[in-house]
């Protein structure tokens, strides 16, 4: 194995655990390259989900000074064009106005990856096996059903980023059963109102996400999953973990 495919390997990004299938195309700029660029794309998405507008935005202006590459000969010709895509995706999230906008943006840009790993013949790790959504009694507080939540939220962006239909299909089913109420309705929510509108609205989206044929339909559930998730976590005033924290999300 080549000194810039074991680089993939590194723990810092699980997007850069790669099943090599063009050996003889990889570079040690493109390995570092796509490492720093996952790490950017990972605080974008973490400041969305915590509904912090202007860390989003300088998390997304973060990506774009890492774009594009030094060398761009050290880029296959062919997957350029992705890299321009991302480069002015990256600059409309640091640009946006609202959350719901820098959220489709987000959710554009792991699109984006996606595409570039799969004409490059390139496969991110698959995820770990999802649990099946757990049921009301297992999920009796609102850490548990956080956790839920933030697993399923976490294949989904896996699933775009590898590119992976059934992946994606898999943890928004997860995602559309997983609750944060004591017995799955409002009835007896301890939660604001708003929060268990919101709550509700994320079971929605997941279940449209499953059933979604069209990429860009796929995309755009995502990117209104994860402006949920910011709209939920801003109104509790708590968002989550930090990127590469191994804490759970942690209830007001």
């Amino acid at each position: 194995m080549s000194r810039a495919i074991a680089g993939l390997a590194l723990p810092l990004c699980w997007a850069c655990s790669f099943t090599e299938h063009r050996v003889e195309e990889a570079s040690d700029e493109v390995v570092l390259a796509m490492q720093e660029h996952h790490l950017a794309a990972l605080a974008l998405r973490s400041a969305v989900i915590a509904g912090d507008l202007d860390g989003a935005r300088a998390a997304a202006a973060a990506l774009q000074d890492r774009l594009p590459l030094a060398h761009p000969a050290a880029l296959p010709p062919p997957l350029v064009g992705f890299e321009e895509a991302l480069i002015q995706t990256a600059r409309a999230a640091a640009a946006a106005t609202s959350l719901d906008g820098v959220a489709q943006e987000t959710a554009a840009i792991a699109a984006h990856c996606g595409d570039c790993h799969q004409a490059a013949g390139l496969s991110p790790a698959p995820p770990a096996r999802l649990p099946g959504a757990a049921t009301t009694g297992d999920q009796s507080t609102l850490q548990a059903g956080m956790s839920a939540h933030a697993q399923a939220e976490e294949q989904l962006w896996r699933g775009l980023m590898r590119p992976a239909l059934a992946d994606f299909r898999a943890a928004s089913t997860t995602l559309s059963q997983a609750t944060i109420l004591p017995t799955g309705t409002g009835a007896d929510s301890p939660l604001p109102q708003e929060v268990t509108d919101l709550e509700v609205a994320v079971h929605d989206l997941a279940a449209r996400a499953a059933r979604a044929e069209a990429p860009h339909e796929r995309v755009r559930f995502y990117g209104e999953l994860l402006a949920t998730c910011g709209a939920c976590h801003r109104s509790l005033g708590r968002g989550p973990a930090a990127p590469g924290s191994t804490a759970s999300p942690t209830p007001p």
